[in-house]
């Protein structure tokens, strides 16, 4: 009788202190789905992709509303860790122009060059908020993401009268994957215990390649900012 005695409490006492430990967790966890107006320097991404010796600009377009998924949990009540993954604004890039400036008319060789350049990447952060309860915080974060940048080319090599060639086309991919740092600040509000809607900006490194032309190579490396909307549900 004594050796069941024995055996019942450290098994009911094992049982309460599971309990207690899975209430403790709850909303520790999160998800979010994020929406955002991105700004690149389309200057700089123009400039290094025009080749010196043609004499029309590159204009540089994007479209497509970048968008993130992420998860976290909470390690404090003021700090988390998240994981994400992006995708951002696409851009095309347009070129026409000739090889040949300096040479008379019929010597030009007259092309044109499409691009689209599309960027993804996986991210690790800290994301701080405060205060950790009420209606309103403050949020900043700062991690690291690694970037893969897709450079995907239409050329068109229109000839010359003299040389007698007629059109030509190539079609070329270039890719990259780099290392970068980002950060943002920004604010949200906590609706119940469940769900927090937020506003950020966001800041990021440079990622890419440096263009370099004739070769079909590069895919644009520039740093970008994002204002991301976002909806998170706790559990």
């Amino acid at each position: 009788m004594s050796r069941r005695k024995h055996c019942f409490y450290p098994i009911f006492i094992g049982t309460i202190t599971i309990t207690i430990h899975f209430s403790a967790a709850a909303n520790d966890w999160y998800v979010g789905l994020q929406a955002g107006n991105q700004r690149i320097d389309t200057g700089r991404l123009a400039d290094s992709y025009i080749p010196s010796y043609t004499t029309s600009p590159t204009s540089v377009t994007s479209d497509r509303t970048p968008f993130r998924i992420s998860g976290g949990r909470q390690l404090l009540p003021w700090l988390a860790a998240e994981l994400a993954y992006t995708e951002y604004a696409r851009q095309e890039l347009y070129h026409v122009g000739n090889q040949g400036i300096f040479l008379p008319p019929a010597f030009l060789r007259k092309y044109e060059h499409f691009a689209t350049r599309e960027t993804q990447a996986w991210g690790a952060d800290l994301a701080m908020t405060w205060p950790p309860e009420g209606p309103l915080y403050a949020k900043a974060t700062i991690g690291v993401q690694r970037a893969k940048v897709k450079l995907r080319t239409h050329a068109i090599d229109r000839g010359s009268f003299v040389g007698g060639n007629g059109p030509s086309e190539s079609w070329v991919s270039s890719s990259n994957t780099t290392n970068a740092a980002r950060y943002s600040v920004g604010g949200g509000w906590r609706i119940g215990s469940a769900w927090d809607v937020s506003l950020t900006y966001e800041r990021i490194g440079k990622v890419g390649s440096e263009f370099v032309f004739l070769q079909d190579s590069g895919t644009g490396k520039v740093d970008q900012s994002v204002v991301w909307a976002g909806l998170t549900y706790r559990f």
